[in-house]
């Protein structure tokens, strides 16, 4: 663990290094009514929950901005439909061990939200990626209103969309904005989300996941490279596409949403992904943040 003065030297250091984000000012028209779904977010190691309906069942899904498609375990699905079996295009999918499996890839399966709204989405079936868990699956919420606008709301433990953000019909939302890369890694993927984020002084690009406890940054990056020296030894790191081994974990500022914050930071083995990241921006981060996906415009406002 940092001392207190090298900590504190450090927040500094970024403070002096992190400039105010550009600050857009949007006008949102609402299209459809809005939905407003309660999020569970009271277990660190989970992330954030939603509870759904789908066919004959209910169950847990993980809101997960990491997943680069809405995903469900195939024994929740021979819950929901009995007798019947997934049809659709061949995928795979990574299951909790690390391993990727053979999936369908079903469209248009019927998913009933706690406001009583139904939406179809279109859902890749396989084996469960995530062992001794509640959910049973993953929606990223970001594809749940394509085109239109959708708030992940963590404070106010709310999921909402085809509304506008928090303010009357009409009014003008401001939010620290960011470019958000929107990223296709293959064609048996659907989007993945690369956001800028300053790590103890250091902008570095990450993939926005909300079913990820922790940030966790490259280890062979510059500044993980600096961080390692007052780091301690730390188990094993992952999202929801599986587990990674962290070498070691660190207290750092991390610089989104037009704040700064003290967080643990994981550093891991190699992980430059498909779409040029350098690691994840996990929930210990995101925890305190009201995210506003919209015209490929991520606009985060964190820390109160």
């Amino acid at each position: 663990m940092y001392r207190l003065p090298v900590a504190i030297a450090l927040l500094l250091q970024a403070c002096a290094l992190y400039p105010p984000q550009r600050t857009e000012q949007l006008r949102y028209e609402a299209s459809v009514p809005a939905h407003a779904i309660p999020i569970l977010l009271d277990r660190r190691d989970t992330g954030p929950i939603i509870n759904v309906a789908i066919g004959r069942t209910r169950t847990w899904l993980l809101l997960d901005t990491g997943a680069s498609s809405h995903i469900l375990s195939d024994d929740v699905w021979a819950e929901a439909f009995p007798g019947l079996k997934p049809v659709g295009a061949r995928a795979s999918v990574m299951d909790f061990s690390g391993v990727v499996r053979p999936a369908v890839l079903v469209r248009e399966v019927p998913v009933m939200f706690t406001d009583g709204w139904t939406q179809p989405i279109e859902v890749l079936v396989g084996p469960r990626f995530s062992k001794n868990q509640p959910f049973a699956g993953a929606l990223n919420p970001h594809r749940l209103h394509e085109g239109g606008v959708v708030v992940l709301d963590f404070p106010g433990r709310e999921l909402r969309w085809g509304a506008p953000p928090p303010a009357a019909d009409g009014e003008v939302y401001d939010a620290a904005a960011h470019t958000m890369r929107i990223c296709q890694p293959s064609v048996n993927h659907g989007l993945e989300l690369v956001v800028p984020v300053q790590v103890a002084g250091e902008w570095v690009d990450l993939l926005l996941d909300t079913g990820a406890q922790f940030t966790a940054l490259d280890e062979d990056l510059p500044v993980a490279q600096r961080l390692l020296r007052s780091a301690r030894p730390a188990g094993a790191v992952g999202g929801a596409s599986g587990k990674a081994m962290a070498s070691a974990r660190v207290n750092a500022p991390v610089g989104f949403g037009g704040v700064l914050q003290l967080n643990e930071v994981r550093l891991i083995p190699r992980r430059t992904g498909p779409c040029g990241e350098h690691g994840v921006l996990g929930m210990e981060t995101l925890r305190s943040c009201r995210l506003t996906f919209a015209q490929g415009w991520l606009m985060a406002h964190c820390g109160g």
